[in-house]
């Protein structure tokens, strides 16, 4: 059974097909068209009114304010899994380590980010495992340098009538794009259920978490797989839980950070200083409960403290850990279902898609340890 959808019964392309398609586009407009900067939050255009302090990660930055570096970041979905790169943006903490943050976009669903990663529209984006690895397969150069989760957070959620497995039979089921995590996630999901994503359901490409929830409220799906704090939105609005991955073990690497294989072997500075503002907006994610759940709001557009609360317990304290390694267990799922439908998939090994010295170096200098008072 294939990961990815074959035939014509939801008009699928294959993720492969999609890089390669991407790549002649850019060849011949310049860059991706789905990454303009506008398309993130209207609200962090502007830094936060209450100044984000800091004074929670400059012991750990160099003594001396190095050569400023311009660096484009995007990432590629609105739940807390960004947090942590969220803060630094808006704290200040890329500044902090020498950059300059030129733009910042949202550009919804994995499989497009990473396009515009490709085209050279961004320089780094957090965005689906999945969609990395087949770019990868694809020849495409792209490597993972941090992790968020390594926990598979997403939920299948589906509308009050369908209760069981079987009452999704001839159903309509939502993702963001094919190939993205959310692709990932609910075959996943359906294979757990004893179900075909290729012959029981239709998938459709529908768009990100609040997209989707609108869906199955307008009744255009009747399934998705949602992640926090969309999902508990979804959950307040009565919609089922039929599949829980985080609940049942499945190991997944959720949204690294990625960079191309290029950049580091030029650049290793712009990478280092990148990934350091990272740590350090993980930092301030996980000791600065107030400030970071206000950029969850902002990015997010939510406004219930609940919500935001329980969001902030569950990625914070409970998924992203302080040194956010990227895992070969978390690698190792994504290509084994890959593998049924692509032989390069079957010859890979998960730590050709991972890059972690820039992690293990800022361990290993006590940039880590500076950060949290040890």
């Amino acid at each position: 059974m294939a990961l990815f959808p074959r035939g014509p019964r939801a008009g699928r392309v294959a993720p492969v097909a999609l890089v390669v398609l991407s790549l002649a586009l850019l060849a011949c407009t310049g860059g991706a068209s789905s990454a303009p900067a506008n398309n993130a939050p209207a609200a962090q255009a502007a830094p936060p009114t209450a100044a984000p302090a800091a004074s929670t990660a400059p012991a750990a930055a160099a003594t001396t304010p190095p050569d400023r570096m311009p660096v484009k970041i995007g990432y590629g979905s609105l739940t807390d899994n960004n947090l942590g790169l969220w803060v630094a943006k808006e704290a200040g903490l890329f500044e902090q380590q020498g950059l300059d943050v030129t733009d910042f976009p949202l550009i919804e669903g994995g499989t497009l980010s990473i396009q515009a990663l490709i085209g050279g529209d961004i320089q780094f984006v957090l965005a689906g495992t999945s969609g990395i690895i087949v770019a990868d397969l694809g020849g495409a150069d792209i490597v993972g340098i941090a992790g968020a989760s390594n926990k598979f957070e997403f939920a299948l959620l589906t509308v009050p009538e369908v209760r069981a497995a079987g009452d999704l039979r001839g159903k309509r089921v939502g993702i963001s794009r094919f190939g993205s995590s959310s692709d990932f996630a609910a075959r996943t999901a359906l294979q757990y259920l004893g179900l075909d994503p290729d012959r029981d359901v239709t998938i459709l490409q529908i768009g990100g978490t609040a997209a989707r929830v609108g869906a199955m409220q307008s009744g255009a799906i009747e399934a998705a797989p949602e992640i926090a704090p969309a999902l508990l939105t979804a959950k307040k609005l009565g919609f089922n839980m039929l599949v829980d991955l985080a609940q049942i073990g499945v190991p997944y690497q959720v949204g690294p950070i990625s960079t191309t294989k290029t950049l580091i072997n030029e650049n290793p500075e712009l990478v280092r200083r990148v990934v350091r503002g990272y740590l350090a907006g993980i930092h301030r994610m996980k000791t600065d409960k107030t400030f970071a759940m206000s950029v969850s709001s902002r990015y997010m557009h939510i406004d219930d403290p609940e919500t935001l609360a329980e969001s902030w317990e569950h990625f914070a304290q409970g998924s992203i850990p302080e040194v956010p390694y990227i895992t070969d267990d978390g690698i190792q799922p994504v290509l084994k279902e890959l593998a049924e439908s692509n032989p390069a998939a079957a010859a890979a090994t998960p730590d050709q898609f991972y890059d972690n010295r820039f992690l293990k170096e800022a361990e290993e200098t006590g940039f880590v340890n500076r950060l949290y008072g040890r």
